[in-house]
Protein backbone atom coordinates (compact mmCIF):
# COMPACT_ATOMS: atom_id res chain seq x y z
CA UNK A 1 0.00 0.00 0.00
CA UNK A 2 1.78 3.37 -1.06
CA UNK A 3 1.92 6.33 1.59
CA UNK A 4 -0.82 8.42 -0.34
CA UNK A 5 -3.44 5.49 -0.31
CA UNK A 6 -2.80 4.88 3.24
CA UNK A 7 -3.40 8.58 4.01
CA UNK A 8 -6.51 8.55 2.44
CA UNK A 9 -7.80 5.22 4.02
CA UNK A 10 -6.61 7.21 7.33
CA UNK A 11 -8.17 10.20 6.02
CA UNK A 12 -11.34 9.03 4.32
CA UNK A 13 -14.74 9.67 6.56
CA UNK A 14 -16.50 6.45 7.74
CA UNK A 15 -20.35 5.97 8.90
CA UNK A 16 -20.95 7.49 12.17
CA UNK A 17 -21.75 4.60 14.88
CA UNK A 18 -18.51 2.85 13.61
CA UNK A 19 -15.73 2.26 15.28
CA UNK A 20 -12.32 2.44 14.18
CA UNK A 21 -10.11 -0.26 16.15
CA UNK A 22 -6.13 1.51 16.72
CA UNK A 23 -4.03 0.63 18.20
CA UNK A 24 -3.34 0.84 22.30
CA UNK A 25 -2.15 4.26 23.20
CA UNK A 26 -2.21 5.72 19.86
CA UNK A 27 -3.56 9.36 20.04
CA UNK A 28 -6.42 8.41 17.46
CA UNK A 29 -8.64 7.04 20.17
CA UNK A 30 -10.47 10.53 20.49
CA UNK A 31 -14.19 10.49 21.13
CA UNK A 32 -15.51 9.03 18.09
CA UNK A 33 -19.39 7.16 18.58
CA UNK A 34 -19.27 3.91 19.24
CA UNK A 35 -21.95 1.75 18.48
CA UNK A 36 -22.67 -1.00 20.50
CA UNK A 37 -25.53 -2.59 18.54
CA UNK A 38 -25.25 -6.65 18.90
CA UNK A 39 -23.87 -7.89 15.68
CA UNK A 40 -26.28 -10.84 13.71
CA UNK A 41 -24.06 -13.78 14.35
CA UNK A 42 -24.04 -12.60 18.61
CA UNK A 43 -28.03 -12.21 17.96
CA UNK A 44 -28.06 -15.45 16.71
CA UNK A 45 -25.19 -17.28 19.66
CA UNK A 46 -27.31 -15.40 22.37
CA UNK A 47 -30.59 -17.10 20.81
CA UNK A 48 -28.80 -20.40 20.89
CA UNK A 49 -27.97 -19.73 24.45
CA UNK A 50 -31.44 -18.85 25.56
CA UNK A 51 -32.91 -21.75 23.97
CA UNK A 52 -30.55 -24.29 24.86
CA UNK A 53 -30.67 -22.82 28.67
CA UNK A 54 -34.61 -23.08 28.55
CA UNK A 55 -34.31 -26.73 26.83
CA UNK A 56 -31.99 -27.63 29.90
CA UNK A 57 -33.53 -26.27 32.73
CA UNK A 58 -37.06 -27.54 31.88
CA UNK A 59 -35.30 -31.38 30.80
CA UNK A 60 -34.35 -31.11 34.30
CA UNK A 61 -37.31 -29.29 36.03
CA UNK A 62 -39.91 -32.05 34.22
CA UNK A 63 -38.33 -35.42 35.60
CA UNK A 64 -37.99 -33.89 39.37
CA UNK A 65 -41.30 -32.67 38.90
CA UNK A 66 -42.67 -36.00 37.92
CA UNK A 67 -40.26 -37.69 40.21
CA UNK A 68 -42.12 -35.53 43.37
CA UNK A 69 -45.49 -36.61 41.51
CA UNK A 70 -44.70 -40.09 41.81
CA UNK A 71 -43.29 -39.72 45.24
CA UNK A 72 -46.41 -38.20 46.49
CA UNK A 73 -48.73 -40.97 44.99
CA UNK A 74 -46.53 -43.40 46.13
CA UNK A 75 -47.05 -42.21 49.69
CA UNK A 76 -50.65 -42.00 49.82
CA UNK A 77 -50.85 -45.50 47.93
CA UNK A 78 -48.79 -46.91 50.47
CA UNK A 79 -50.79 -45.45 53.55
CA UNK A 80 -53.67 -43.31 52.24
CA UNK A 81 -55.59 -46.48 50.52
CA UNK A 82 -54.83 -49.01 52.80
CA UNK A 83 -56.20 -47.04 55.86
CA UNK A 84 -59.24 -46.12 54.03
CA UNK A 85 -59.50 -49.75 53.00
CA UNK A 86 -58.86 -50.52 56.67
CA UNK A 87 -61.95 -48.26 57.37
CA UNK A 88 -64.23 -49.50 55.27
CA UNK A 89 -63.72 -52.63 57.07
CA UNK A 90 -64.23 -51.43 59.99
CA UNK A 91 -67.36 -49.96 59.35
CA UNK A 92 -68.82 -52.91 57.68
CA UNK A 93 -67.82 -55.48 60.22
CA UNK A 94 -69.36 -53.09 63.53
CA UNK A 95 -72.61 -52.55 61.05
CA UNK A 96 -72.85 -56.33 60.68
CA UNK A 97 -71.80 -56.63 64.72
CA UNK A 98 -74.38 -54.11 65.45
CA UNK A 99 -77.35 -56.07 62.99
CA UNK A 100 -76.20 -59.55 64.50
CA UNK A 101 -76.52 -58.10 68.00
CA UNK A 102 -80.03 -56.89 67.41
CA UNK A 103 -80.89 -59.83 66.04
CA UNK A 104 -79.55 -61.91 69.09
CA UNK A 105 -81.44 -59.51 71.45
CA UNK A 106 -84.66 -60.25 70.05
CA UNK A 107 -84.43 -64.00 69.62
CA UNK A 108 -86.03 -66.29 72.45
CA UNK A 109 -84.51 -69.86 71.00
CA UNK A 110 -81.01 -70.87 73.15
CA UNK A 111 -79.22 -72.42 70.79
CA UNK A 112 -80.04 -69.33 68.39
CA UNK A 113 -79.04 -67.08 70.84
CA UNK A 114 -75.62 -68.89 71.24
CA UNK A 115 -75.03 -68.94 67.36
CA UNK A 116 -75.80 -65.30 67.42
CA UNK A 117 -73.04 -64.60 70.47
CA UNK A 118 -70.29 -66.29 68.64
CA UNK A 119 -71.13 -64.83 65.09
CA UNK A 120 -71.08 -61.04 67.31
CA UNK A 121 -67.70 -62.19 68.53
CA UNK A 122 -66.20 -62.58 65.21
CA UNK A 123 -67.38 -59.67 63.65
CA UNK A 124 -66.32 -57.39 66.67
CA UNK A 125 -63.09 -59.52 66.47
CA UNK A 126 -62.65 -58.57 62.66
CA UNK A 127 -63.94 -54.75 63.79
CA UNK A 128 -61.18 -54.48 66.15
CA UNK A 129 -58.18 -55.95 63.78
CA UNK A 130 -59.44 -53.71 60.99
CA UNK A 131 -59.34 -51.00 63.65
CA UNK A 132 -55.81 -51.76 64.61
CA UNK A 133 -54.90 -51.45 61.02
CA UNK A 134 -56.24 -48.40 59.75
CA UNK A 135 -54.71 -47.07 62.83
CA UNK A 136 -51.27 -48.27 61.76
CA UNK A 137 -51.93 -46.47 58.31
CA UNK A 138 -53.17 -43.56 59.86
CA UNK A 139 -51.88 -40.48 58.53
CA UNK A 140 -52.69 -37.85 60.60
CA UNK A 141 -54.75 -35.82 58.97
CA UNK A 142 -56.25 -32.80 60.14
CA UNK A 143 -59.02 -33.65 62.68
CA UNK A 144 -58.45 -37.22 62.76
CA UNK A 145 -57.32 -37.38 66.34
CA UNK A 146 -60.39 -36.18 67.52
CA UNK A 147 -62.55 -38.02 65.24
CA UNK A 148 -60.27 -41.09 66.50
CA UNK A 149 -61.38 -40.39 70.11
CA UNK A 150 -64.72 -40.07 69.62
CA UNK A 151 -64.93 -43.30 67.85
CA UNK A 152 -63.05 -44.93 70.74
CA UNK A 153 -65.66 -43.56 73.30
CA UNK A 154 -68.30 -44.92 70.49
CA UNK A 155 -67.12 -48.27 70.90
CA UNK A 156 -67.02 -48.33 74.45
CA UNK A 157 -70.66 -46.95 74.61
CA UNK A 158 -71.91 -49.29 71.72
CA UNK A 159 -70.11 -52.28 73.92
CA UNK A 160 -72.17 -51.13 76.77
CA UNK A 161 -75.62 -50.22 74.95
CA UNK A 162 -75.01 -54.09 73.38
CA UNK A 163 -74.59 -55.79 77.10
CA UNK A 164 -77.68 -54.06 78.38
CA UNK A 165 -79.40 -55.30 75.55
CA UNK A 166 -78.18 -58.69 75.91
CA UNK A 167 -78.72 -58.63 80.05
CA UNK A 168 -82.25 -57.85 79.52
CA UNK A 169 -85.29 -60.11 79.59
CA UNK A 170 -87.20 -58.35 77.66
CA UNK A 171 -86.75 -56.55 74.28
CA UNK A 172 -86.75 -52.99 75.87
CA UNK A 173 -87.50 -50.44 73.45
CA UNK A 174 -85.93 -47.93 74.87
CA UNK A 175 -82.23 -50.06 74.89
CA UNK A 176 -82.98 -50.87 71.37
CA UNK A 177 -83.00 -47.06 70.86
CA UNK A 178 -80.07 -46.25 72.53
CA UNK A 179 -77.93 -49.13 71.14
CA UNK A 180 -79.20 -47.55 67.80
CA UNK A 181 -78.23 -44.25 68.24
CA UNK A 182 -74.90 -45.35 69.50
CA UNK A 183 -74.22 -47.21 66.59
CA UNK A 184 -75.72 -44.19 64.34
CA UNK A 185 -72.99 -42.00 65.77
CA UNK A 186 -70.36 -44.66 65.62
CA UNK A 187 -70.86 -45.00 62.31
CA UNK A 188 -71.15 -41.40 61.51
CA UNK A 189 -67.76 -40.70 63.45
CA UNK A 190 -66.08 -43.63 61.27
CA UNK A 191 -67.65 -42.36 57.67
CA UNK A 192 -66.70 -38.65 58.77
CA UNK A 193 -62.54 -40.00 58.84
CA UNK A 194 -63.31 -42.27 55.79
CA UNK A 195 -64.60 -38.65 53.64
CA UNK A 196 -61.12 -37.22 54.93
CA UNK A 197 -59.30 -39.76 53.53
CA UNK A 198 -61.19 -40.22 50.61
CA UNK A 199 -60.75 -36.47 50.31
CA UNK A 200 -57.21 -36.46 50.34
CA UNK A 201 -56.98 -39.36 48.16
CA UNK A 202 -59.06 -37.78 45.47
CA UNK A 203 -56.67 -34.59 46.14
CA UNK A 204 -53.36 -36.47 45.78
CA UNK A 205 -54.68 -37.87 42.92
CA UNK A 206 -56.00 -34.39 40.97
CA UNK A 207 -52.54 -32.96 42.18
CA UNK A 208 -50.85 -35.96 41.04
CA UNK A 209 -53.00 -35.38 37.60
CA UNK A 210 -51.83 -31.76 37.28
CA UNK A 211 -48.06 -32.64 37.80
CA UNK A 212 -48.41 -35.15 35.05
CA UNK A 213 -50.16 -32.49 32.72
CA UNK A 214 -47.86 -30.22 33.58
CA UNK A 215 -44.83 -31.79 32.93
CA UNK A 216 -46.73 -33.04 30.08
CA UNK A 217 -47.07 -29.65 28.30
CA UNK A 218 -43.25 -28.82 29.76
CA UNK A 219 -42.18 -31.52 27.65
CA UNK A 220 -44.41 -30.64 25.02
CA UNK A 221 -42.75 -27.04 25.01
CA UNK A 222 -39.43 -28.23 25.03
CA UNK A 223 -39.85 -30.66 22.30
CA UNK A 224 -41.31 -27.62 20.13
CA UNK A 225 -38.53 -25.42 21.40
CA UNK A 226 -35.86 -27.75 20.39
CA UNK A 227 -37.47 -28.60 16.83
CA UNK A 228 -37.80 -24.58 16.40
CA UNK A 229 -34.24 -24.59 17.29
CA UNK A 230 -33.15 -27.37 15.07
CA UNK A 231 -34.98 -25.49 12.15
CA UNK A 232 -33.50 -21.95 13.48
CA UNK A 233 -29.94 -23.71 13.31
CA UNK A 234 -30.77 -25.55 9.65
CA UNK A 235 -31.68 -22.47 8.28
CA UNK A 236 -29.21 -20.52 9.72
CA UNK A 237 -26.28 -23.14 8.53
CA UNK A 238 -28.05 -23.16 5.38
CA UNK A 239 -28.56 -19.44 4.82
CA UNK A 240 -24.25 -19.72 5.33
CA UNK A 241 -23.17 -22.90 3.32
CA UNK A 242 -25.43 -20.31 0.55
CA UNK A 243 -23.78 -17.16 1.67
CA UNK A 244 -20.31 -18.91 1.07
CA UNK A 245 -20.88 -19.89 -2.14
CA UNK A 246 -22.15 -17.14 -2.96
CA UNK A 247 -19.41 -14.85 -1.83
CA UNK A 248 -17.16 -17.99 -3.59
CA UNK A 249 -18.69 -17.77 -6.52
CA UNK A 250 -18.80 -14.11 -6.22
CA UNK A 251 -15.18 -13.95 -5.13
CA UNK A 252 -14.23 -16.24 -8.05
CA UNK A 253 -15.63 -13.93 -10.49
CA UNK A 254 -13.85 -10.75 -9.02
CA UNK A 255 -10.45 -12.55 -9.26
CA UNK A 256 -11.12 -13.77 -12.98
CA UNK A 257 -12.14 -10.34 -13.66
CA UNK A 258 -9.11 -8.59 -11.82
CA UNK A 259 -7.01 -10.82 -13.24
CA UNK A 260 -8.16 -10.38 -16.90
CA UNK A 261 -8.29 -6.81 -16.29
CA UNK A 262 -4.57 -6.85 -15.25
CA UNK A 263 -3.24 -8.85 -18.22
CA UNK A 264 -4.90 -6.72 -20.82
CA UNK A 265 -3.78 -3.83 -18.43
CA UNK A 266 0.07 -4.72 -18.99
CA UNK A 267 -0.38 -4.60 -22.86
CA UNK A 268 -2.12 -1.77 -23.04
CA UNK A 269 1.34 0.87 -24.54
CA UNK A 270 -0.79 4.11 -24.30
CA UNK A 271 -3.28 6.24 -22.09
CA UNK A 272 -6.02 5.60 -24.92
CA UNK A 273 -5.24 1.80 -25.20
CA UNK A 274 -6.40 1.93 -20.84
CA UNK A 275 -9.04 3.62 -22.12
CA UNK A 276 -10.42 1.51 -24.93
CA UNK A 277 -9.76 -1.59 -21.75
CA UNK A 278 -11.69 0.35 -19.45
CA UNK A 279 -15.10 0.78 -21.91
CA UNK A 280 -14.69 -3.04 -22.90
CA UNK A 281 -14.22 -4.05 -19.41
CA UNK A 282 -17.79 -1.77 -18.51
CA UNK A 283 -19.74 -3.14 -21.58
CA UNK A 284 -18.88 -6.25 -20.69
CA UNK A 285 -19.75 -6.92 -17.09
CA UNK A 286 -22.46 -3.85 -17.37
CA UNK A 287 -24.12 -4.42 -21.04
CA UNK A 288 -27.06 -1.98 -20.36
CA UNK A 289 -25.37 0.34 -17.92
CA UNK A 290 -25.14 3.87 -19.12
CA UNK A 291 -21.54 5.10 -17.70
CA UNK A 292 -18.52 7.54 -18.75
CA UNK A 293 -15.20 8.14 -17.78
CA UNK A 294 -14.05 11.68 -17.08
CA UNK A 295 -10.61 12.55 -16.52
CA UNK A 296 -8.84 16.14 -15.89
CA UNK A 297 -6.48 17.38 -18.44
CA UNK A 298 -2.71 18.27 -17.66
CA UNK A 299 -3.67 21.36 -15.70
CA UNK A 300 -6.04 19.40 -13.50
CA UNK A 301 -8.79 22.14 -13.32
CA UNK A 302 -10.86 20.69 -16.25
CA UNK A 303 -12.64 17.48 -16.66
CA UNK A 304 -12.85 15.87 -20.49
CA UNK A 305 -15.04 12.66 -21.62
CA UNK A 306 -12.63 9.78 -22.69
CA UNK A 307 -15.24 7.07 -22.67
CA UNK A 308 -18.96 6.54 -22.72
CA UNK A 309 -20.86 3.28 -22.56
CA UNK A 310 -24.49 2.22 -23.20
CA UNK A 311 -27.31 5.14 -23.77
CA UNK A 312 -25.58 7.62 -27.17
CA UNK A 313 -23.38 10.20 -25.60
CA UNK A 314 -23.17 8.38 -22.14
CA UNK A 315 -24.77 9.77 -18.75
CA UNK A 316 -23.45 13.21 -19.58
CA UNK A 317 -22.67 14.88 -16.12
CA UNK A 318 -22.22 18.17 -16.50
CA UNK A 319 -19.37 18.48 -13.85
CA UNK A 320 -16.62 21.14 -15.16
CA UNK A 321 -13.51 20.16 -12.25
CA UNK A 322 -12.89 17.46 -10.58
CA UNK A 323 -12.48 19.94 -7.38
CA UNK A 324 -16.62 20.41 -8.26
CA UNK A 325 -17.10 16.74 -8.17
CA UNK A 326 -17.99 15.50 -4.38
CA UNK A 327 -16.68 11.92 -5.15
CA UNK A 328 -13.37 12.91 -6.52
CA UNK A 329 -13.29 16.14 -3.76
CA UNK A 330 -14.06 13.16 -1.25
CA UNK A 331 -11.86 10.60 -2.78
CA UNK A 332 -15.03 7.77 -2.10
CA UNK A 333 -17.71 5.85 -3.88
CA UNK A 334 -20.90 8.23 -3.94
CA UNK A 335 -24.02 6.25 -4.73
CA UNK A 336 -27.18 8.33 -4.91
CA UNK A 337 -30.36 6.62 -4.69
CA UNK A 338 -32.73 9.36 -6.50
CA UNK A 339 -31.89 12.82 -8.29
CA UNK A 340 -34.75 14.21 -6.34
CA UNK A 341 -33.69 13.79 -2.99
CA UNK A 342 -32.42 16.83 -1.09
CA UNK A 343 -28.85 15.74 -0.50
CA UNK A 344 -27.77 14.26 -3.70
CA UNK A 345 -25.33 15.73 -6.14
CA UNK A 346 -26.50 18.96 -7.62
CA UNK A 347 -25.08 17.87 -10.82
CA UNK A 348 -27.94 15.32 -11.17
CA UNK A 349 -30.71 17.60 -10.81
CA UNK A 350 -33.09 18.63 -13.68
CA UNK A 351 -31.66 16.50 -16.37
CA UNK A 352 -33.36 16.55 -19.47
CA UNK A 353 -33.58 12.72 -19.42
CA UNK A 354 -35.45 13.18 -15.93
CA UNK A 355 -34.84 11.84 -12.71
CA UNK A 356 -32.37 9.36 -12.24
CA UNK A 357 -30.19 7.72 -9.71
CA UNK A 358 -26.37 7.69 -10.11
CA UNK A 359 -22.77 6.24 -8.59
CA UNK A 360 -20.23 7.57 -8.78
CA UNK A 361 -16.02 5.93 -8.51
CA UNK A 362 -13.45 8.29 -8.25
CA UNK A 363 -10.36 7.77 -10.16
CA UNK A 364 -6.49 7.99 -8.92
CA UNK A 365 -3.90 8.50 -11.07
CA UNK A 366 -0.43 8.51 -9.57
CA UNK A 367 -1.86 9.23 -5.97
CA UNK A 368 -4.25 11.84 -7.25
CA UNK A 369 -7.78 12.10 -7.60
CA UNK A 370 -8.06 13.27 -11.24
CA UNK A 371 -10.75 11.02 -13.24
CA UNK A 372 -14.49 9.85 -11.71
CA UNK A 373 -16.60 7.02 -13.57
CA UNK A 374 -19.92 7.84 -13.97
CA UNK A 375 -22.87 5.81 -14.28
CA UNK A 376 -26.68 6.12 -13.95
CA UNK A 377 -29.77 4.43 -13.64
CA UNK A 378 -33.55 4.19 -12.90
CA UNK A 379 -34.61 6.73 -10.12
CA UNK A 380 -34.65 5.09 -6.48
CA UNK A 381 -32.90 1.93 -8.39
CA UNK A 382 -29.08 2.68 -8.19
CA UNK A 383 -26.47 0.27 -9.49
CA UNK A 384 -26.42 -2.64 -7.38
CA UNK A 385 -23.31 -3.31 -5.41
CA UNK A 386 -21.76 -5.78 -7.26
CA UNK A 387 -22.01 -3.77 -10.50
CA UNK A 388 -20.17 -0.72 -8.29
CA UNK A 389 -17.17 -3.45 -6.73
CA UNK A 390 -16.90 -3.83 -10.43
CA UNK A 391 -16.68 -0.53 -11.13
CA UNK A 392 -14.12 0.33 -8.24
CA UNK A 393 -11.87 -2.54 -9.28
CA UNK A 394 -12.00 -1.14 -12.91
CA UNK A 395 -11.15 2.21 -12.29
CA UNK A 396 -8.64 1.04 -9.72
CA UNK A 397 -6.69 -1.14 -11.91
CA UNK A 398 -7.36 0.81 -14.89
CA UNK A 399 -6.45 4.37 -13.12
CA UNK A 400 -3.10 2.15 -11.87
CA UNK A 401 -1.66 1.76 -14.86
CA UNK A 402 -2.00 4.89 -16.49
CA UNK A 403 -0.20 5.83 -13.63
CA UNK A 404 2.42 3.45 -14.55
CA UNK A 405 2.63 4.74 -18.77
CA UNK A 406 2.66 8.88 -17.31
CA UNK A 407 5.77 7.92 -14.74
CA UNK A 408 7.04 5.99 -17.46
CA UNK A 409 6.92 8.43 -20.30
CA UNK A 410 7.78 11.58 -17.85
CA UNK A 411 10.97 9.59 -16.70
CA UNK A 412 11.86 8.60 -20.48
CA UNK A 413 10.98 12.42 -21.16
CA UNK A 414 13.12 13.36 -18.44
CA UNK A 415 16.02 11.22 -19.96
CA UNK A 416 15.47 12.43 -23.56
CA UNK A 417 15.16 16.33 -22.81
CA UNK A 418 17.67 18.59 -21.46
CA UNK A 419 16.05 19.47 -17.83
CA UNK A 420 16.98 23.32 -18.14
CA UNK A 421 15.47 23.92 -21.78
CA UNK A 422 13.06 21.47 -22.91
CA UNK A 423 15.21 20.46 -26.01
CA UNK A 424 16.48 17.44 -27.05
CA UNK A 425 19.78 16.10 -25.16
CA UNK A 426 22.99 15.20 -27.06
CA UNK A 427 22.00 11.45 -26.63
CA UNK A 428 19.06 11.98 -27.64
CA UNK A 429 20.14 13.82 -30.96
CA UNK A 430 22.70 11.32 -31.97
CA UNK A 431 19.87 8.50 -31.38
CA UNK A 432 17.07 10.73 -33.88
CA UNK A 433 20.44 11.14 -36.02
CA UNK A 434 20.70 7.87 -36.90
CA UNK A 435 17.14 7.10 -37.35
CA UNK A 436 17.08 9.66 -40.39
CA UNK A 437 20.66 7.83 -41.33
CA UNK A 438 19.03 4.28 -41.32
CA UNK A 439 16.21 5.30 -43.24
CA UNK A 440 18.20 7.59 -45.84
CA UNK A 441 16.98 10.88 -45.28
CA UNK A 442 19.66 13.44 -46.69
CA UNK A 443 19.75 16.43 -43.85
CA UNK A 444 21.83 19.63 -43.04
CA UNK A 445 23.53 20.69 -39.43
CA UNK A 446 23.55 23.84 -37.55
CA UNK A 447 26.10 24.14 -34.41
CA UNK A 448 25.21 27.45 -32.68
CA UNK A 449 27.03 29.05 -29.64
CA UNK A 450 25.59 32.28 -27.77
CA UNK A 451 27.92 35.05 -28.21
CA UNK A 452 29.85 36.14 -24.92
CA UNK A 453 27.87 33.36 -22.79
CA UNK A 454 30.83 33.39 -19.99
CA UNK A 455 30.69 37.65 -19.54
CA UNK A 456 26.98 37.63 -19.37
CA UNK A 457 27.29 35.07 -16.25
CA UNK A 458 30.26 36.40 -15.13
CA UNK A 459 28.64 39.77 -15.32
CA UNK A 460 24.62 39.04 -14.55
CA UNK A 461 24.77 35.64 -12.96
CA UNK A 462 24.29 32.08 -13.84
CA UNK A 463 20.76 32.68 -12.84
CA UNK A 464 20.80 35.61 -16.03
CA UNK A 465 22.78 32.74 -18.18
CA UNK A 466 20.10 30.24 -17.36
CA UNK A 467 16.67 32.53 -17.98
CA UNK A 468 19.02 33.70 -21.49
CA UNK A 469 19.30 29.58 -22.34
CA UNK A 470 16.03 29.34 -22.12
CA UNK A 471 14.88 32.25 -23.91
CA UNK A 472 17.01 31.00 -26.77
CA UNK A 473 15.80 27.77 -26.50
CA UNK A 474 12.01 28.61 -26.79
CA UNK A 475 12.95 31.19 -30.02
CA UNK A 476 14.63 28.30 -31.52
CA UNK A 477 11.66 26.05 -31.12
CA UNK A 478 9.39 28.59 -32.65
CA UNK A 479 11.87 29.27 -35.22
CA UNK A 480 12.52 26.04 -37.03
CA UNK A 481 10.07 23.34 -38.84
CA UNK A 482 7.70 20.59 -37.02
CA UNK A 483 10.47 18.07 -38.00
CA UNK A 484 13.26 19.78 -37.51
CA UNK A 485 15.32 18.20 -34.42
CA UNK A 486 16.65 20.94 -32.06
CA UNK A 487 19.52 19.82 -29.18
CA UNK A 488 21.20 21.37 -26.49
CA UNK A 489 24.96 19.64 -26.93
CA UNK A 490 26.92 21.07 -23.94
CA UNK A 491 26.50 24.36 -22.49
CA UNK A 492 25.82 27.35 -24.41
CA UNK A 493 25.87 25.14 -27.48
CA UNK A 494 23.40 23.73 -29.66
CA UNK A 495 22.85 22.16 -32.52
CA UNK A 496 19.89 21.61 -35.51
CA UNK A 497 19.65 19.23 -37.85
CA UNK A 498 17.13 19.94 -40.76
CA UNK A 499 16.36 16.95 -42.72
CA UNK A 500 15.16 16.74 -46.24
CA UNK A 501 16.30 20.69 -46.33
CA UNK A 502 18.54 22.15 -49.15
CA UNK A 503 22.01 23.97 -48.01
CA UNK A 504 19.76 27.05 -49.12
CA UNK A 505 16.96 26.28 -47.17
CA UNK A 506 18.61 25.74 -44.18
CA UNK A 507 20.81 29.01 -44.08
CA UNK A 508 16.69 30.65 -44.40
CA UNK A 509 15.76 28.63 -41.42
CA UNK A 510 18.77 28.87 -39.32
CA UNK A 511 19.62 33.12 -40.05
CA UNK A 512 15.55 33.28 -39.04
CA UNK A 513 16.46 31.86 -35.65
CA UNK A 514 19.05 34.77 -35.18
CA UNK A 515 16.46 37.43 -36.53
CA UNK A 516 14.05 36.19 -34.06
CA UNK A 517 16.25 36.05 -30.80
CA UNK A 518 17.03 39.66 -31.36
CA UNK A 519 13.41 40.63 -31.97
CA UNK A 520 12.69 38.59 -28.63
CA UNK A 521 14.86 40.35 -26.38
CA UNK A 522 13.30 43.77 -26.93
CA UNK A 523 11.15 42.65 -23.67
CA UNK A 524 14.24 43.48 -21.60
CA UNK A 525 14.19 40.19 -19.39
CA UNK A 526 17.71 39.51 -20.27
CA UNK A 527 20.64 41.57 -20.99
CA UNK A 528 21.13 41.41 -24.91
CA UNK A 529 23.04 39.10 -25.97
CA UNK A 530 23.56 36.92 -29.93
CA UNK A 531 24.06 33.76 -31.86
CA UNK A 532 26.64 32.38 -34.04
CA UNK A 533 25.68 29.45 -36.33
CA UNK A 534 27.75 27.58 -38.54
CA UNK A 535 25.95 25.44 -41.03
CA UNK A 536 27.25 22.11 -42.77
CA UNK A 537 25.45 19.94 -45.36
CA UNK A 538 25.28 16.44 -44.86
CA UNK A 539 27.28 14.13 -46.88
CA UNK A 540 26.58 10.35 -47.25
CA UNK A 541 29.74 9.30 -46.92
CA UNK A 542 30.57 11.64 -43.59
CA UNK A 543 29.15 10.14 -40.08
CA UNK A 544 26.85 12.38 -38.09
CA UNK A 545 30.14 13.48 -35.53
CA UNK A 546 32.44 14.65 -38.90
CA UNK A 547 29.56 16.65 -40.36
CA UNK A 548 29.13 17.99 -36.53
CA UNK A 549 32.88 18.94 -37.08
CA UNK A 550 32.54 20.75 -40.12
CA UNK A 551 29.66 22.83 -38.73
CA UNK A 552 31.87 23.31 -35.45
CA UNK A 553 34.45 24.94 -37.86
CA UNK A 554 32.26 27.03 -39.69
CA UNK A 555 30.95 28.17 -35.95
CA UNK A 556 34.70 28.82 -35.05
CA UNK A 557 34.87 31.14 -38.33
CA UNK A 558 31.56 33.07 -37.29
CA UNK A 559 32.59 33.96 -34.36
CA UNK A 560 35.97 34.86 -35.85
CA UNK A 561 34.14 37.05 -38.32
CA UNK A 562 32.39 39.23 -35.79
CA UNK A 563 29.60 37.19 -34.22
CA UNK A 564 26.18 37.27 -35.08
CA UNK A 565 25.89 35.90 -38.17
CA UNK A 566 25.90 32.45 -40.41
CA UNK A 567 28.42 30.81 -41.85
CA UNK A 568 28.41 27.90 -44.55
CA UNK A 569 31.30 25.16 -43.89
CA UNK A 570 34.41 26.20 -46.43
CA UNK A 571 32.76 30.02 -47.27
CA UNK A 572 33.61 33.20 -45.60
CA UNK A 573 30.90 35.38 -45.97
CA UNK A 574 27.39 34.74 -44.61
CA UNK A 575 25.67 34.19 -48.00
CA UNK A 576 25.61 30.58 -49.16
CA UNK A 577 26.95 30.05 -52.70
CA UNK A 578 24.15 31.26 -55.19
CA UNK A 579 24.69 28.28 -57.60
CA UNK A 580 23.46 26.23 -54.91
CA UNK A 581 20.97 27.87 -53.13
CA UNK A 582 17.62 28.11 -54.22
CA UNK A 583 15.09 30.64 -53.07
CA UNK A 584 15.19 31.05 -49.36
CA UNK A 585 12.37 28.56 -47.41
CA UNK A 586 9.16 30.99 -46.56
CA UNK A 587 8.66 30.95 -42.51
CA UNK A 588 6.85 27.68 -41.49
CA UNK A 589 4.63 28.35 -38.07
CA UNK A 590 6.27 27.15 -35.27
CA UNK A 591 5.53 24.29 -33.35
CA UNK A 592 4.85 24.13 -29.33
Amino acid sequence: MTTEVRQAALEAPRPVGVRRWWPRGSAATDDRPVQHEMTPHRQVQLLWLVTTFAVVAVAVVTPLALHGAKNGLNTDTQRLVPASTELTNTIGNYTAGAAELLIVAQSTDAATRSDGLNELTTFDTAANAAWRNYQRFAANLPGETKLQTRVKLDTQQLSAAGLALLTTQTNSPAAVAAFTAVGDRQHQDLDQIQRLYQARINASVTSADHQFNTSQAALLIVLTMALVLIMIGFHIRTHRVRRRERIQVEGNRIVKLESGLQRALEMAHSEQDCYTLMQNAIQRNSPSLPSEFLVADSSRAHFRQVIITGAEGGPGCPVMSPYDCPATDRGQTQTWPSSSAIDTCPYLRDRDTGPCSAVCVPVSIAGQTVGVVHATGPDHDPPVPSTTADLELIARKTGERIGILRAFNRSENQARTDPLTGLLNRRSLETAVRDLTAEAHPYAVAYGDLDHFKLLNDVHGHDTGDRALRLFARVLRDSVRPNDIAARYGGEEFVVVLPDCTIADAYAVIDRVRARLADAQHGGTVPSFTVSFGLAPGEPNLAFGEIVEQADAALLQAKAEGRDRVILAGQHDQTPDPGSAPKPAPELHATA
